[in-house]
């Protein structure tokens, strides 16, 4: 989503839909923005997908 809404003008607001909006590493690095509560949403995002991903695998009848 991010890189379509680099893209084109007309699909601008597609940038801000990614979780990568929030993420701006050249400011962190610079020490303009907050690198905390960024981790932190990251990580949360990242654990509920891990989790989504067990609990979905785990319904799966794979054989063996």
């Amino acid at each position: 989503m991010d890189l379509i809404g680099k893209l084109t003008e007309k699909a601008e607001w597609l940038r801000y839909g990614s979780i990568f909006a929030a993420f701006e590493p050249g400011n962190i690095a610079q020490g303009q923005a907050e690198w905390l509560p960024v981790s932190l949403l990251l990580f949360a995002l990242g654990a509920l997908g891990y989790t989504a991903g067990i609990g979905l695998f785990a319904k799966r009848d794979l054989p063996l």
